[in-house]
């Protein structure tokens, strides 16, 4: 059976691999999706804040926009976020809306900021009645235990998933939230842990199945791509199958997804590759620069679907 459902994968993987790739639809085009990188899209449960991060040469923030009138304003970064001297990313709310956890290279008060992608590990920040988010405080070492520790991402129970990585191993985590502790990590099974180059993963608010972005060799279509393993009826995970290619695109890499609260649609970025088959003029490239497949990373957003066809494959089998 389990030969059986290998075969299945991979004549569903190839198929797409073969088939010229539709592109998917860019998230808010102008609005969140621009001229500078973004990734790491979140929502609230009813779906009206948007969180996500903004990447330039320089500076990596968290954004956020607030839907009035049926309509997102002009996103903005936090007010705990913004800050030249360190990046903040990997927004992840809780149900109730009222922590944010990210990821942050900010120094802890007293010790000396170091700049670059050093010092990573994940902050918590609460919502004050005002609105306001307050001055974000480091999780104990009980979770960030490792040299980076970073991609939280929350259940509904509280249960925090999250990567730790040592000795250039990296691993994805769970702990519960009760309170202000947590629980001790436990490390996901090796169906998960595949490989020690896994990295950011997304667990579905039921806990039903997590999305996890690496790179397995013979099966894979970008630098690195999305992988999902849903949880069986022996509260198992099942073996990764590649999302193909709705979502995984040559060139590009895997870096963040989100399911919409409503369970409609997948949000997820890429950085999608031009498609240049012969020399071209100056000009030519230049206004490719300008289009959203540019090698840039942006925000695109497809039908939720694909989860239930990935789902039935595995029932199936």
């Amino acid at each position: 059976m389990k030969r059986f459902l290998f075969y299945t994968i991979l004549i569903v993987f190839f198929n797409s691999c073969s088939q010229k790739q539709d592109m998917p639809n860019i998230f808010l085009p102008g609005l969140v999706s621009d001229n500078s990188s973004e990734r790491d899209l979140i929502m609230n449960s009813d779906e009206t804040e948007l969180f996500f991060t903004v990447m330039g040469g320089n500076y990596c923030h968290i954004a956020y926009s607030k839907k009035k009138d049926n309509k997102w304003t002009y996103p903005d970064f936090l007010n705990i976020s913004g800050n030249l001297n360190y990046f903040d990313l990997e927004p992840c709310l809780s149900f109730d809306g009222s922590k944010l956890y990210f990821m942050s290279t900010r120094a802890e008060t007293g010790q000396k900021q170091l700049s670059g992608w050093v010092n990573e590990n994940i902050w918590m920040s609460e919502r004050s009645d005002s609105g306001e988010w307050l001055k974000p405080k480091k999780l104990g070492k009980i979770v960030n235990f490792g040299e980076a520790n970073y991609y939280p991402s929350i259940s509904n129970n509280n249960n925090l998933y999250f990567t730790s990585s040592s000795d250039g191993k990296r691993g994805i985590y769970r702990t519960h939230i009760k309170g202000n502790s947590f629980s001790a990590p436990v490390k996901l099974s090796d169906k998960v842990n595949i490989n020690d180059n896994v990295y950011n993963s997304y667990i579905a608010a039921d806990e039903s199945f997590i999305i996890i972005c690496t790179r397995i060799e013979g099966n894979v279509i970008g630098m690195t791509d999305y992988y999902i393993s849903f949880k069986s009826e022996q509260n198992e995970w099942t073996d990764l199958i590649n999302m193909g290619s709705k979502v995984n695109f040559e060139g590009s890499y895997a870096n963040s997804i989100f399911l919409s609260p409503n369970k409609k649609t997948l949000y997820f970025s890429a950085n999608i590759q031009p498609n240049i088959e012969k020399r071209r003029s100056l000009k030519y490239m230049r206004n490719l620069s300008k289009t959203y497949e540019n090698g840039r990373m942006n925000i695109y957003q497809c039908s939720s679907s694909i989860i239930d066809s990935l789902r039935n494959i595995m029932v199936s089998n």
